[in-house]
């Protein structure tokens, strides 16, 4: 489950002996080391996995002889168990001098473990996938002013209550590591303008000739916060599966200055909950489990609104955000005694877009194109079982990708307006196949 590559051995005559049996299947689903003769469960099929779950081994194959060490011996990786101390009339009960936190595989340049060949175990790439989707379902919450309020910016009087659906997918598919996660969600929110406003007026010829004119605010700010909850359904490798779901509490405020530019504040707080089924290559291992952890954001957006024509229909609007988030660190338990230790992750992700639209009476339309990085999101995890084996895993979520996005607005009534956008990634490592966002504001 951890790493086919321990063994205990015993010097010889330049040879290696492997004494007691040699575990293909090298440790159990409960942490025993019972040895037990059966079929392997590959052969049993993924159907009769019930029936194997919480077995000690798949199959056992005893051997006798003296055998040389092979390539992927954990001697040349440095991970085998530490040769205990023999007891002395000075220290009749030493302690060993090497446990197996100090035992530490070597990395390769990119930084990934260098465990060799045949050590690695595709039940870690599967809890791995699985606290991936967490990660990415929580980037999801990375969103842009305009997801979340759409035009509300350009026309304070919409202030209220409003209402957004979500739906979206994401794919993963690097290495060893591979999930599909579809998700939805809702969100609602409300918020307040609290403006001071100048001696001067200005009328608009896109709002008509018998709009009235507007005086010009001196201070325009938008205050509020927003409750959201998705829930995303995951397929893993060898036909493994997840269930995972965010809850999130933010608080916003956005202020808005004549010369078109606007500032978007956000805070955010966040539950992340998962249960989960991994399944080894082969169907040899069955792992159960479900944890929660906690998570934060604060993020900081500017953009400035420029109108290409004099009716101010047509514009451009670039935009930059900054946004770091920090997922605690977890501990759980799989059903078959597997110990994971995710450790705490932060990410600082950092955009840079631009918007093309237009403006009407009835709504307006865009179309956007985003550059986004990641420049501090590692995953690191350590697995370990009750006997002392242990394996780790470090994957790096630093990447550059792009999104594209097309939306717009629709005004439905006087008090009522709709918002929807739908967007894409490219050239990621995660791909967002789709996600879209249709909203409604309710005009107090």
């Amino acid at each position: 489950m951890l790493n086919s590559c321990v063994k205990k051995k015993q010097k010889k005559n330049g040879a290696t002996t492997r004494t007691a049996t040699q575990k293909i299947a090298t440790l159990a689903l409960d942490g025993t080391e019972d040895p037990k003769e059966g079929n392997k469960v590959e052969e049993d099929g993924i159907d009769n996995m019930g029936e194997v779950y919480g077995k000690v081994d798949t199959f056992v194959t005893k051997v006798e002889e003296k055998v040389t060490p092979p390539e992927d011996d954990c001697t040349k990786y440095g991970n085998c168990a530490p040769d205990p101390v023999d007891p002395t009339p000075e220290d009749p009960k030493p302690v060993n001098p090497n446990p197996w936190d100090d035992v530490t595989p070597p990395t390769k340049p990119d930084g990934s473990l260098d465990v060799g060949n045949g050590c690695t175990t595709s039940t870690m790439d599967a809890l791995d996938s699985i606290g991936l989707t967490n990660y990415f379902l929580w980037r999801q919450e990375n969103e842009t002013l305009y997801q979340r309020l759409g035009e509300v910016r350009d026309n304070p009087e919409l202030e209220g209550l409003w209402f957004r659906g979500i739906a979206g997918k994401n794919k993963w598919d690097k290495g060893k590591r591979h999930f599909e996660n579809k998700y939805y969600g809702i969100q609602i929110g409300l918020d307040r303008v609290h403006q001071t406003f100048t001696n001067e007026y200005k009328c608009r010829e896109v709002d008509g000739e018998d709009a009235p004119c507007r005086r010009v605010p001196a201070t325009d700010w938008i205050y509020g916060f927003g409750l959201t909850y998705m829930k995303g359904q995951s397929k893993l490798a060898n036909g493994g599966s997840g269930d995972n779901w965010i809850g999130t509490l933010s608080f916003y405020g956005t202020r808005k200055f004549q010369n078109g530019g606007y500032l978007d504040l956000i805070v955010k707080g966040s539950r992340l909950n998962n249960e989960f089924t991994a399944i080894s290559d082969q169907f040899r291992y069955l792992s159960k489990g479900k944890y929660h952890t906690y998570a934060f954001q604060a993020s900081v957006e500017y953009g400035n609104k420029h109108y290409l024509n004099k009716d101010k229909t047509w514009y451009v609007d670039p935009e930059v955000q900054l946004t770091y988030g920090h997922i605690k660190g977890v501990k759980y338990r799989t059903f078959n005694a597997l110990n994971v230790d995710v450790h705490n992750l932060n990410s600082l992700i950092g955009r840079a877009g631009i918007g093309v639209g237009k403006e009407g009476k009835k709504g307006s339309a865009f179309v956007k194109v985003d550059a986004l990085r990641e420049f501090k999101g590692e995953y690191k995890a350590r697995y370990h079982l009750d006997h002392g084996a242990w394996n780790k895993s470090r994957i790096s979520m630093k990447d550059a990708w792009g999104e594209i996005t097309v939306g717009g607005t629709y005004n439905f009534r006087k008090d009522t307006y709709g918002f929807v956008q739908a967007k894409r990634s490219f050239a990621s490592d995660l791909k967002q196949e789709y996600r879209v966002d249709a909203g409604i504001r309710y005009v107090f």
